[in-house]
């Protein structure tokens, strides 16, 4: 019995690619809006454009909000409740 050289490239190629096949991630939904589009989404924010500390500068852009997380409320952001 001969084996068809073709038929053995064509079962490896196949194989091939199913097995690297790159798995569909969801887009994000804030992912390339204008700032007024942005803002007028619930699940996205708008980041205005800033320097970072190695000079690079970023461009203003829309971010998602996360995973419900508030913004600004972490321990160290400087804001202390009023006194009594």
């Amino acid at each position: 019995m001969r084996i068809n050289p073709r038929l053995v490239l064509s079962i490896t190629t196949t194989a091939l690619m199913l097995g690297t096949a790159p798995t569909p991630h969801a887009a994000s939904a804030c992912k390339g809006l204008d700032k007024g589009a942005c803002e007028r989404k619930g699940e996205c924010h708008w980041v205005d454009p800033y320097t970072r500390k190695d000079g690079v500068k970023v461009s203003g852009h829309c971010r998602s909000s996360g995973s419900g997380k508030k913004q600004g409320t972490s321990s160290g952001s400087g804001a202390r409740p009023a006194s009594s």
